[in-house]
């Protein structure tokens, strides 16, 4: 019975203080609730466009490089592919490219049109 509560007390305790760690760690009280690595559907989100436009911007443009690390894995006999992306570096490259005075710029014509044609 003793063993019991100390088990169950011990449990509680560790609850306890991995949540006060999340809590502390995460810092802004919940404010940005981004987190430091993100799928492409996150970042996409982040951003505020669409995936699509993410995944152009960055298979087609090559803009993100450097911003993602991909991986890939077999299910079932085909190949996935998940891209991460860091949201440091993909803030540093999001500043670069809508930097004024910087030499790239975001072609959207240029992401239209390769939306325009995958769709018909």
């Amino acid at each position: 019975m003793v063993k019991t509560i100390i088990k169950c007390a011990v449990a509680i305790l560790c609850t306890v203080a991995i949540c006060v760690t999340i809590f502390v760690c995460t810092g802004n009280n919940g404010a940005d609730a981004t987190p430091d690595y993100m799928t492409e559907a996150q970042a996409a989100e982040y951003l505020g466009i669409s995936a699509e436009r993410l995944e152009i911007m960055r298979k087609n443009l090559k803009y993100l490089e450097g911003a993602y690390v991909s991986y890939s894995y077999e299910v079932d006999g085909e190949v996935e592919t998940v891209y991460m992306y860091s949201k440091q570096a993909l803030n540093d490259t999001m500043a670069e490219l809508m930097d004024e005075e910087g030499k790239k710029n975001i072609n959207f014509k240029y992401i239209e049109q390769i939306i325009k044609e995958q769709n018909q």
